[in-house]
């Protein structure tokens, strides 16, 4: 149960940072820079090597990422936090956004992550608007 509303708050915090962020007017047309298969691989490939973690995918729908991972059965939630901040900054790192310092830092994309166990059940779960500094989980 504690995971729904962890959800939840997390979704609130974006919706609220976007309501924020970027409802000021601008340019809605503007085209969106879409990550390359290679782009995402580079990213996908490291991930993939960390202890514990089975499978990752990246997934854009304009400027909106999705970032997935599986990791292995009993993975802590922070360890799983962990991971999804490594993977947003392994994508930051090899797209065209400016690669990150001690923070995430901000940049075009809004992003999504999603940590679960094999059988789908979610370890952790954060998201990052463009204009944050790091992800909030």
């Amino acid at each position: 149960m504690g995971s729904k509303k962890a959800f939840i708050s997390v979704l609130a915090a974006v919706f609220a940072a976007a309501l924020v962020c970027g409802c000021t007017g601008g340019d809605s047309s503007a085209e969106v820079y879409t990550l390359t298969d290679e782009e995402k691989q580079l990213a996908i490939y490291p991930i993939e090597q960390y202890t514990g973690v089975q499978d990752a995918a990246v997934n854009q729908d304009g400027k909106d990422l999705t970032l997935n991972l599986i990791v292995d059965y009993g993975t802590s939630k922070e360890y799983a936090e962990e991971l999804g901040d490594n993977f947003v900054r392994l994508v930051k790192s090899f797209g065209p956004e400016e690669s990150p310092g001690k923070e995430i830092g901000p940049g075009i994309y809004d992003y999504t992550v999603y940590v679960h166990n094999p059988s789908g059940e979610l370890v952790a779960v954060g998201a990052k608007v463009s204009g944050a500094r790091s992800l909030t989980w």
